[in-house]
């Protein structure tokens, strides 16, 4: 499989090549699907920035997401080439992805006016938590 590289963070690792997976329509083994065909590096970065552990990429650029089950159909060993435009049908190239690095504590303020550091929290770019 192609390497693949993700954005700059201390101390990541590179995500690590699984093998090919199958996949069944009606019982997806990795459940969130993202919209639209994408590169192989494209799917990692967008399941790795939205937090999941696991990416795979299968058929003309389809990217699915997940935090477990992407073995629950068992492994394949006619995958194409992962980073080709068509993968294979129900065939899945699976990566775990790196822990996502620990967000960084705001300094605390003090006074009633003061902003509040509330957390850091997952976001997705199709349904945004904050719309402005």
């Amino acid at each position: 499989p192609a390497p693949v590289t993700l954005p700059k963070q201390s101390g990541s690792d590179s995500p690590k090549y699984l093998g090919c997976f199958r996949d069944k329509g009606s019982d997806r083994a990795l459940s969130i699907r993202i919209p639209g065909k994408m590169s192989l590096d494209k799917c990692i970065s967008t399941c790795y920035s939205s937090g999941y552990k696991y990416a795979g990429r299968q058929y003309k650029g389809e990217c699915y997401c997940g935090n477990s089950g992407y073995n629950k159909h068992g492994a394949r060993n006619d995958c194409n080439a992962c980073d080709s435009a068509n993968v294979g049908a129900y065939k899945s190239c699976v990566y775990e992805l790196p822990p996502a690095q620990q967000p960084i504590s705001a300094p605390q303020q003090s006074g009633s006016d003061s902003p509040k550091y509330l957390g850091c929290f997952r976001d997705k770019g199709s349904d945004r938590a904050l719309s402005i």
